[in-house]
């Protein structure tokens, strides 16, 4: 609860901060990186301290009941629904996604904690577990990968006639680099991550497993 008290006018602080420099700062791409490094992390940062809040409160969150499947799949095709609506927004109104994805982190905020519940009683898909595993390195190298295959793709030029298979070599290149950033860089800072928390004896919340 602490934790929480503390979080909280720092988050409400966060968010009228990042609604400022949508407000103050012409976007006309409609993007959500499109400020620049300081004012993108600025704008970033109260999806940054939901998570700070996610998993500081987690603990207390799995003594709550645990939400039956039906419930769970409510939340999924929310956030399906909901995210497609503020893509629709975002082509076709003024509410683009800097104005837009903040609000939708709170709805992703709640979404977690049902799925974090209940893949702690009723246990993951280890299947989609481990595709999801290297998931945050796809975010962090899929436009390097792209840059690179464009440049280096003239010796795929025979399947130029079916833009299909050209795609789908395409993408199974961005996933091979991303999972070998995942295997060269972010596991690797995970297990450090977690020598560091053995050597200081830092406390991790329960449901964390390894990756």
């Amino acid at each position: 609860m602490r934790a929480r008290t503390q979080i909280l006018p720092l988050l409400c602080a966060a968010y009228v901060a990042a609604f400022a420099v949508v407000l103050l700062r012409e976007n006309v791409s409609g993007n959500y990186p499109a400020y620049g490094a300081f004012l993108n992390s600025v704008l970033g940062y109260p999806c940054w301290l939901l998570g700070a809040l996610l998993a500081e409160q987690i603990d207390s969150w799995l003594a709550a009941e645990t939400p039956g499947r039906l419930t769970l799949w409510r939340w999924r095709f929310g956030t399906i629904a909901l995210a497609t609506f503020l893509s629709a927004l975002r082509f076709h109104t003024p509410l683009t996604y800097p104005w837009t994805l903040n609000l939708f982190a709170l709805y992703v905020f709640a979404w977690l904690r049902v799925e974090i519940r209940f893949a702690n009683a009723r246990g993951a898909n280890r299947t989609l577990e481990a595709a999801g595993a290297f998931s945050y390195s796809i975010y962090l190298t899929h436009l390097f990968a792209n840059a690179v295959w464009l440049r280096n793709s003239h010796w795929l030029s025979w399947a130029e006639a079916c833009p299909t298979l050209s795609w789908a070599f395409q993408v199974a290149f961005i996933l091979l680099v991303s999972y070998a950033s995942y295997r060269l860089v972010e596991k690797p800072s995970h297990v450090m991550a977690r020598q560091f928390q053995r050597w200081f004896g830092l406390r991790s919340a329960s449901w964390v497993k390894s990756v």
